[in-house]
């Protein structure tokens, strides 16, 4: 399974409109090929920060997924309303396990 963490921070006041977008983009993303979970959360450490959580069963069904115009089209209507810099994200591979 591979693991995607996104954290980004929005512009003043933009924060809900970001989140709908990310909501639009969720409803396509979750019936692509691989996908596991997709969901995009407003963060209770701040106004303007979202983060996000992606489950993929492997690194080709992510890429698959980056390609597709449901994800690009995400990029380009976020774009407008991100903080330049503020993007971090991390891509871990994962195996379950029972504890």
């Amino acid at each position: 399974m591979v693991i995607v963490n996104v954290k980004y921070l929005v512009t003043d006041g933009n924060r809900d409109k970001v989140l709908g977008i990310a909501w639009d983009t969720r409803k396509v993303a979750r019936t692509m090929p691989g996908n596991i979970e997709y969901c995009a959360y407003a963060s209770p450490d701040g106004d303007n920060e979202i983060f996000s959580i992606e489950k993929w069963e492997s690194l080709d069904h992510l890429k698959d997924y980056i390609e597709t115009s449901c994800c690009q089209g995400f990029i380009k209507k976020r774009a407008p309303y991100l903080v330049e810099g503020s993007k971090v994200t991390e891509i871990y591979e994962s195996h379950a396990v029972s504890i």
